[in-house]
């Protein structure tokens, strides 16, 4: 079953979920579903985990869980985080490239032609001209949503906060002096903004590491943004480009689907093995490079599912090793088109 080709087909994968059976007698079978129990696709269509469908979904984030003696990887897919930049100018031009090969849909507000061509030269994937107080009543936002105001005056720091703070978001900052921050903040709560939604602002904008040039600034925004996200529990997801090419024809996909002790990723991250090459990373080094060898096996054998558990050491001198921790890995063919779609009531 390519169920990553059937993921990449999904118009909207926020509020999907999906689970797997890791260990046990049914190794390998995998349903997908929706928030309201509607099934996508189960594979074989008589897998227990029909049958469990309640249970998984009350269950409210990813995990690893026992039924009827069996391990399952129950996983809550996010839709593609957003970062929407209130500004074009020269920290937003910076950011723009670095967001996208970390995942991000950017899109970019700015009232300027200009620096909105400017935003398109750097790879914003939308942009769109006007005011900024038009432009962000018309956005949803979105709990995958992360705004960077990045204007050029204070005056225009209020319009987009004024905006945004009614709004559902993951992330909101702001860029400029803390004296400015503080003026901007006060004006929210002399408007009547609840002073809890307030402190969620990240003002001054980015992790203070002294920062000077734009990359070096967009750098200290993009590692907040990513802390943030890390913190809300979101698990490694599935990455627009491994499900581009997972959904192509023959490859492995790997996935951590339970962890022991310090390992450099944690449950849901994946990466792609093909005949041509690998897409992501699970940690580097042995580790990998083990996982990636099994990979290929599987590749040469046809085999199409199976459970390994891999050791991560570290390299003290030349003699020595230890282990700092172990991590299962689930590893699944894909290959062919995606199985036909199943709903059912």
């Amino acid at each position: 079953m390519n169920y990553l080709k059937l993921l990449s087909l999904l118009p909207q994968r926020q509020g999907i979920r999906t689970a797997v059976i890791t260990e046990g007698p049914h190794l390998g079978h995998r349903i997908i579903f929706s928030e309201a129990m509607v099934v996508i696709s189960c594979q074989p269509k008589d897998s227990p985990l029909a049958g469990w469908l309640p249970l998984l979904a009350m269950i409210p984030e990813s995990c690893s869980l026992s039924l009827g003696g069996e391990k399952v990887y129950l996983e809550l897919l996010e839709g593609q985080p957003e970062l929407v930049l209130c500004g074009g100018g020269h920290v937003a031009q910076a950011l723009i490239p670095m967001a996208d090969r970390l995942g991000f849909f950017v899109t970019v507000l700015e009232d300027r032609e200009e620096f909105a061509d400017r935003a398109r030269e750097a790879g914003a994937h939308r942009v769109l001209t006007g005011d900024f107080t038009q432009l962000l009543a018309q956005h949803p936002g979105g709990n995958q949503v992360y705004y960077a105001i990045l204007t050029r005056e204070h005056l225009f720091d209020q319009k987009c906060l004024e905006q945004i703070l009614p709004k559902q978001w993951a992330y909101a900052g702001m860029l400029g002096s803390h004296s400015r921050a503080e003026m901007v903040k006060k004006r929210m709560a002399q408007k009547g903004f609840s002073p809890a939604v307030i402190q969620r602002v990240h003002a001054p904008i980015g992790l203070e590491i002294g920062a000077q040039t734009p990359e070096e600034i967009a750098l200290a925004i993009l590692a907040q943004m990513v802390s943030v996200r890390r913190q809300s529990g979101q698990s490694g997801g599935y990455p627009e480009q491994l499900l581009a090419r997972g959904g192509e024809g023959e490859a492995i996909l790997a996935t951590i689907v339970a962890v022991s002790g310090s390992v450099p990723r944690g449950e849901g991250t994946k990466f792609l093995v093909t005949r041509e090459g690998q897409l992501g990373t699970i940690g580097g080094g042995a580790m990998e490079a083990e996982a990636a060898a099994l990979c290929r096996t599987m590749l040469e054998t046809g085999e199409h599912c199976r459970q390994e558990r891999l050791e991560v050491t570290l390299r003290l001198d030349e003699q020595t090793t230890v282990t700092s921790g172990s991590v299962k890995l689930l590893l699944e063919r894909m290959e062919g088109a995606a199985a036909p779609e199943e709903k059912q009531d």
